[in-house]
């Protein structure tokens, strides 16, 4: 199979990965029936709220879980077609955990709480982790490519101060709408930050 269309089929998985993520999030956030918040609910409540007296809302589970298994898959996918043309370990090894961890997020929803927390977690991390090591290997626009590095170096700084606060102060109560402010940056650039080069 030729470069450029190995490269295409990637673009192509990555694009339709982006689009299916934002349009099953909106479209599950919707059905939630007892009104979701960005603010108070993780996006992982659509699929299903943590333990104990977890509640499965139908059909905001099936859709969340199903989009975070077909999107995790294709972006798992595009990581092996992407890897062919660039072979750098650095970039790959970060974009199939990414894939992969999607795929876990539905696999195991909100209410499994060990491994969906892992999964979770890898996905958010691995997936600001994707967006900067792609940076000399995107070929989007250059102040663009800058914007997405930066922003996801914050989203890790973020994220991690939930965890590791440099300060004492922590934040309470759940995650809330943090986790989609991680996500966002990392399906921004499967949805426009990858290109094929032509």
């Amino acid at each position: 199979m030729k470069s450029k269309t190995q490269l295409n089929i990637a673009g192509t998985l990555l694009f339709l990965a982006g689009s299916i993520i934002i349009i099953g999030i909106i479209t599950g956030e919707i059905f939630f029936p007892t009104g979701y918040n960005t603010f108070t609910n993780e996006i992982s409540d659509l699929g299903g709220t943590r333990p104990p007296n977890s509640i499965i809302h139908e059909p905001s589970a099936t859709i969340f879980n199903t989009t975070m298994l077909v999107s995790g898959l294709m972006v798992f996918i595009a990581a092996l077609f992407v890897h062919k043309q660039f072979k750098q370990w650095l970039f790959t090894i970060p974009f199939t955990i990414f894939g992969f961890s999607v795929f876990g997020v539905g696999f195991f929803p909100g209410h499994v709480i060990f491994w969906h927390g892992i999964f979770a977690l890898a996905a958010f991390t691995f997936g600001s982790i994707t967006c900067i090591t792609a940076y000399k290997n995107s070929s989007i626009s250059i102040p663009l490519r800058r914007d997405v590095y930066r922003y996801n170096i914050i989203n890790l700084f973020i994220w991690c101060q939930y965890f590791y606060p440099l300060h004492r102060c922590r934040w309470s109560g759940t995650l809330g709408g943090l986790p989609g402010c991680v996500l966002a940056d990392g399906v921004w650039w499967i949805f426009i930050g990858y290109e094929s080069r032509n």
